[in-house]
């Protein structure tokens, strides 16, 4: 619970891409895991089972697939814990780097502060990867590439488990959640997301 004193304003943020979400499946591909009789035709129906399962994937493994640019942008740069006014005023420790949303970054294609180009550092290697500025203002755009440059490139085990979860979307389409796919297809096993969202 805050206090009268408690100063702290929400910092606004958000993680957005304009590019198109790709499958690193392909539908033919998707029907002979499936043992289908492939014709270009199913390519719709078995496309968009795919793009939900990239989709779930992305979103709750805050992985990406093929590389796409996004934009991360924040109102202010984050800090850490609540800042208070007062006769002893306390100001929020801000943060020792800004974390990327998404992983692998190939790069930091461009860092702006209040509309001003910003020379920063970076670390692609953790996860998540991390951005370190120099200064510390406001309405912080990153524009970085996420993704793996071919589908060739993406772990052989997040390859099958898409396709295990779109091949579960398939066969039960009309009648499944998307979250039920990951779990009941087995696909989560493979993604090797947490047991507390197995659970959900």
């Amino acid at each position: 619970m805050s206090n009268g004193n408690q100063s702290t304003r929400p910092n606004k943020s958000s993680n957005t891409t304009a590019d198109p979400l790709v499958s690193p499946v392909t539908p033919s591909e998707l029907a002979d895991f499936l043992g289908l009789d492939y014709t270009p035709a199913d390519d719709a129906l078995l496309n968009a089972h795919l793009l939900a399962a990239c989709g779930w994937y992305i979103a709750h493994m805050n992985n990406e697939l093929l590389q796409r640019v996004w934009s991360l942008k924040f109102d202010r740069y984050p800090s850490q814990g609540e800042s208070f006014g007062g006769l002893s005023p306390v100001n929020a420790n801000l943060k020792s780097w800004i974390d990327i949303p998404l992983y692998p970054v190939t790069s930091i294609d461009s860092v702006t502060v209040d509309s001003e180009v910003e020379a920063t550092t970076s670390d692609l290697y953790s996860k998540p990867p991390r951005v370190f500025f120099t200064s510390y203002g406001i309405n912080i755009d990153i524009n970085y590439t996420a993704g793996y440059p071919t589908a060739s490139d993406i772990p052989e085990n997040v390859i099958t488990g898409l396709m295990m979860m779109a091949g579960y979307l398939y066969e039960h389409r009309g009648a499944c959640e998307i979250g039920n796919a990951a779990k009941e297809s087995g696909a989560g096993a493979l993604f090797g997301y947490n047991a507390m969202i197995l659970s959900l």
